[in-house]
Protein backbone atom coordinates (compact mmCIF):
# COMPACT_ATOMS: atom_id res chain seq x y z
CA UNK A 1 0.00 0.00 0.00
CA UNK A 2 2.97 2.32 0.49
CA UNK A 3 3.57 2.37 -3.27
CA UNK A 4 0.15 3.87 -3.93
CA UNK A 5 0.24 6.48 -1.17
CA UNK A 6 1.54 9.32 -3.45
CA UNK A 7 -1.18 8.51 -5.99
CA UNK A 8 -3.91 8.67 -3.36
CA UNK A 9 -2.47 11.91 -2.00
CA UNK A 10 -2.49 13.46 -5.48
CA UNK A 11 -6.09 12.39 -6.09
CA UNK A 12 -7.18 13.67 -2.68
CA UNK A 13 -5.44 17.03 -3.20
CA UNK A 14 -6.88 17.48 -6.67
CA UNK A 15 -10.38 16.73 -5.37
CA UNK A 16 -9.87 19.09 -2.47
CA UNK A 17 -8.63 22.01 -4.60
CA UNK A 18 -11.02 21.60 -7.53
CA UNK A 19 -14.11 21.32 -5.40
CA UNK A 20 -14.97 17.93 -6.84
CA UNK A 21 -15.59 16.51 -3.40
CA UNK A 22 -19.22 17.68 -3.60
CA UNK A 23 -21.91 15.29 -4.75
CA UNK A 24 -22.85 16.04 -8.36
CA UNK A 25 -25.38 14.08 -10.38
CA UNK A 26 -23.65 11.93 -13.00
CA UNK A 27 -25.57 13.43 -15.96
CA UNK A 28 -24.68 17.03 -15.04
CA UNK A 29 -21.04 16.10 -14.56
CA UNK A 30 -20.91 14.36 -17.97
CA UNK A 31 -22.44 17.35 -19.80
CA UNK A 32 -20.02 19.75 -18.16
CA UNK A 33 -17.05 17.53 -19.00
CA UNK A 34 -18.21 17.21 -22.62
CA UNK A 35 -18.58 20.99 -22.98
CA UNK A 36 -15.18 21.62 -21.40
CA UNK A 37 -13.59 18.90 -23.51
CA UNK A 38 -15.04 20.34 -26.74
CA UNK A 39 -13.91 23.82 -25.70
CA UNK A 40 -10.38 22.58 -24.96
CA UNK A 41 -10.17 20.76 -28.31
CA UNK A 42 -11.24 23.89 -30.21
CA UNK A 43 -8.63 25.98 -28.41
CA UNK A 44 -5.95 23.31 -28.98
CA UNK A 45 -6.70 23.08 -32.72
CA UNK A 46 -6.73 26.87 -33.11
CA UNK A 47 -3.47 27.20 -31.21
CA UNK A 48 -1.77 24.42 -33.19
CA UNK A 49 -2.99 25.84 -36.52
CA UNK A 50 -2.05 29.42 -35.62
CA UNK A 51 1.34 28.33 -34.30
CA UNK A 52 2.14 26.24 -37.40
CA UNK A 53 1.05 29.00 -39.79
CA UNK A 54 3.00 31.57 -37.77
CA UNK A 55 6.06 29.32 -37.88
CA UNK A 56 5.71 28.95 -41.67
CA UNK A 57 5.16 32.69 -42.25
CA UNK A 58 8.23 33.49 -40.13
CA UNK A 59 10.30 30.99 -42.16
CA UNK A 60 9.16 32.62 -45.43
CA UNK A 61 9.94 36.11 -44.12
CA UNK A 62 13.41 35.09 -42.91
CA UNK A 63 14.33 33.29 -46.13
CA UNK A 64 13.00 36.13 -48.31
CA UNK A 65 15.10 38.69 -46.41
CA UNK A 66 18.21 36.49 -46.71
CA UNK A 67 17.53 35.78 -50.41
CA UNK A 68 17.62 39.52 -51.20
CA UNK A 69 21.32 39.54 -50.29
CA UNK A 70 22.22 36.32 -52.09
CA UNK A 71 23.05 36.16 -55.74
CA UNK A 72 21.38 33.19 -57.27
CA UNK A 73 23.66 30.17 -57.19
CA UNK A 74 22.64 29.13 -60.68
CA UNK A 75 19.89 29.78 -63.13
CA UNK A 76 18.80 27.28 -65.67
CA UNK A 77 16.28 27.21 -68.44
CA UNK A 78 14.63 24.09 -69.72
CA UNK A 79 11.72 22.93 -71.80
CA UNK A 80 9.33 20.66 -69.98
CA UNK A 81 6.51 19.37 -72.13
CA UNK A 82 4.65 22.43 -73.36
CA UNK A 83 6.30 24.70 -70.81
CA UNK A 84 9.46 26.75 -71.08
CA UNK A 85 10.79 26.97 -67.53
CA UNK A 86 13.46 28.94 -65.76
CA UNK A 87 14.74 28.23 -62.28
CA UNK A 88 16.66 30.38 -59.83
CA UNK A 89 18.22 28.87 -56.73
CA UNK A 90 18.80 31.03 -53.64
CA UNK A 91 19.80 28.28 -51.23
CA UNK A 92 16.74 27.88 -49.01
CA UNK A 93 14.49 29.40 -51.66
CA UNK A 94 13.97 28.20 -55.19
CA UNK A 95 11.93 30.05 -57.81
CA UNK A 96 10.58 28.18 -60.82
CA UNK A 97 8.55 29.97 -63.49
CA UNK A 98 7.05 28.11 -66.44
CA UNK A 99 5.19 29.57 -69.40
CA UNK A 100 3.30 27.51 -71.95
CA UNK A 101 3.80 30.06 -74.74
CA UNK A 102 0.08 30.71 -74.84
CA UNK A 103 -2.30 31.83 -72.16
CA UNK A 104 -1.05 30.13 -68.99
CA UNK A 105 1.96 30.29 -66.69
CA UNK A 106 2.82 28.66 -63.38
CA UNK A 107 5.21 29.63 -60.65
CA UNK A 108 6.54 27.87 -57.58
CA UNK A 109 8.36 29.62 -54.77
CA UNK A 110 9.69 26.70 -52.74
CA UNK A 111 11.02 27.31 -49.22
CA UNK A 112 13.31 24.82 -47.49
CA UNK A 113 14.51 24.43 -43.93
CA UNK A 114 18.21 24.32 -43.13
CA UNK A 115 17.85 20.54 -43.46
CA UNK A 116 17.07 21.01 -47.21
CA UNK A 117 13.55 19.64 -46.73
CA UNK A 118 10.64 21.40 -48.42
CA UNK A 119 8.51 23.14 -45.78
CA UNK A 120 6.17 25.34 -47.83
CA UNK A 121 5.54 26.30 -51.42
CA UNK A 122 3.67 29.24 -52.86
CA UNK A 123 2.10 27.87 -56.02
CA UNK A 124 0.57 30.29 -58.53
CA UNK A 125 -1.35 29.64 -61.72
CA UNK A 126 -1.67 32.65 -64.02
CA UNK A 127 -4.28 32.61 -66.79
CA UNK A 128 -4.02 35.41 -69.32
CA UNK A 129 -6.81 36.85 -71.48
CA UNK A 130 -4.46 36.46 -74.48
CA UNK A 131 -0.88 35.44 -75.03
CA UNK A 132 1.53 38.09 -73.67
CA UNK A 133 3.21 37.91 -77.09
CA UNK A 134 -0.01 39.20 -78.65
CA UNK A 135 0.42 42.85 -77.65
CA UNK A 136 -2.77 43.95 -79.43
CA UNK A 137 -5.05 41.77 -77.27
CA UNK A 138 -3.06 41.07 -74.10
CA UNK A 139 -4.30 43.02 -71.07
CA UNK A 140 -2.35 42.37 -67.87
CA UNK A 141 -5.20 43.68 -65.70
CA UNK A 142 -7.38 40.79 -66.96
CA UNK A 143 -4.91 38.17 -65.76
CA UNK A 144 -6.49 35.71 -63.36
CA UNK A 145 -4.10 34.52 -60.65
CA UNK A 146 -4.80 31.60 -58.37
CA UNK A 147 -2.27 31.62 -55.56
CA UNK A 148 -1.98 28.97 -52.88
CA UNK A 149 0.35 28.50 -49.94
CA UNK A 150 0.92 24.77 -49.57
CA UNK A 151 2.24 23.65 -46.17
CA UNK A 152 3.77 20.18 -46.10
CA UNK A 153 3.64 17.57 -43.36
CA UNK A 154 6.87 17.18 -41.46
CA UNK A 155 9.14 14.46 -42.81
CA UNK A 156 12.89 13.88 -43.16
CA UNK A 157 13.50 12.94 -46.81
CA UNK A 158 15.02 15.81 -48.84
CA UNK A 159 14.27 14.02 -52.13
CA UNK A 160 10.53 13.85 -51.39
CA UNK A 161 8.29 16.91 -51.75
CA UNK A 162 6.08 15.63 -48.98
CA UNK A 163 2.37 15.33 -48.41
CA UNK A 164 0.33 18.54 -48.34
CA UNK A 165 -0.79 19.21 -44.78
CA UNK A 166 -2.83 22.36 -45.37
CA UNK A 167 -3.64 24.95 -48.03
CA UNK A 168 -4.05 28.70 -47.58
CA UNK A 169 -5.27 31.29 -50.05
CA UNK A 170 -3.57 34.64 -50.60
CA UNK A 171 -5.41 36.10 -47.57
CA UNK A 172 -3.92 33.37 -45.33
CA UNK A 173 -7.36 31.80 -44.94
CA UNK A 174 -7.33 28.02 -44.81
CA UNK A 175 -8.98 26.50 -47.84
CA UNK A 176 -9.81 22.87 -48.61
CA UNK A 177 -7.29 20.81 -50.53
CA UNK A 178 -9.31 20.14 -53.66
CA UNK A 179 -8.53 17.48 -56.23
CA UNK A 180 -7.86 20.29 -58.73
CA UNK A 181 -5.18 21.89 -56.52
CA UNK A 182 -3.65 18.48 -55.81
CA UNK A 183 -3.58 17.42 -59.48
CA UNK A 184 -2.20 20.81 -60.63
CA UNK A 185 0.58 20.57 -58.03
CA UNK A 186 1.36 16.91 -58.72
CA UNK A 187 1.41 17.26 -62.50
CA UNK A 188 3.61 20.35 -62.32
CA UNK A 189 6.10 18.98 -59.79
CA UNK A 190 6.31 15.64 -61.62
CA UNK A 191 8.08 17.42 -64.46
CA UNK A 192 9.65 20.29 -62.49
CA UNK A 193 10.47 18.91 -59.03
CA UNK A 194 10.92 21.70 -56.46
CA UNK A 195 13.85 19.99 -54.70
Amino acid sequence: MKLHKPLFQAIFCSLLFTGCNQAVPLEANTETNTEISAEKKTIEYQTLDTTRLGEIDKLIETIDSEAENIKKEFGKSMNVGLYACSTKDFGQKKETFCFDGGMEAREILAYYGKDKILKVAIFSIMKYNASPANLAEFDESKTSILKYKLVFKKHNDPMYTGEIESVYDENNEETPLTEDIKSQWNSFTAVVPPY
